[in-house]
């Protein structure tokens, strides 16, 4: 019985945690749904650009800037980091330490500190809906990952992932798709 009440209080306080954020903070975002978790520990950036969609929960240490679409039931782990157009569909666990990461610096010129060259987009980043990205990945601008993929541990996604496949590696390769 204490178990169960001693769950049913934590409940409670998450619940009123949520709210008293939604409350103190809803405005200064695109949107902001009132069941979404963010950690007093998590840095959000550029709110005015940022989704975040219903029983999202963003734990501590991660950081979400840019301009950011999160749907329904995003998971993002500890010390993780979105940065640059992102749009994420509904379902996705995003394991710890994992980069998603759009824009870059310029390299052509020769002399020209490459903090001062002009970027080169390659486009917003992509990822559906029941997708799994294992801890310390890295997803690359402008690559867009199907419905239902894994992204293994510690991988360099670089290139599109095909829905309901299994990529893993540096680059991050097929091995072979779910069944």
């Amino acid at each position: 019985m204490i178990d169960f009440m001693r769950k049913a209080v934590g409940r409670a306080v998450s619940w009123a945690y949520r709210l008293a954020y939604y409350v103190a903070y809803g405005w200064s975002y695109k949107q902001l749904s009132p069941s979404a978790y963010i950690s007093p520990l998590a840095q959000m950036r550029n709110k005015k650009n940022l989704v975040v969609g219903p029983s999202c929960v963003i734990r501590q240490s991660a950081s979400v800037g840019g301009t950011v679409t999160l749907g329904r039931n995003v998971r993002l782990g500890r010390c993780s980091h979105i940065m640059g157009r992102v749009t994420i569909g509904d379902d996705v666990m995003i394991a710890p330490n994992v980069v998603i990461a759009g824009g870059s610096y310029g390299t052509e010129r020769n002399g020209v500190p490459m903090v001062y060259q002009v970027s080169k987009t390659k486009g917003k980043i992509e990822i559906g809906s029941d997708v799994w990205v294992g801890a310390n990945s890295v997803i690359t601008e402008g690559v867009t990952v199907g419905d239902g993929a894994i992204i293994g541990a510690g991988s360099i996604v670089t290139k599109d992932v095909d829905a309901f496949s299994i990529v893993v590696g540096n680059p991050a390769r097929l091995l072979r798709y779910r069944d």
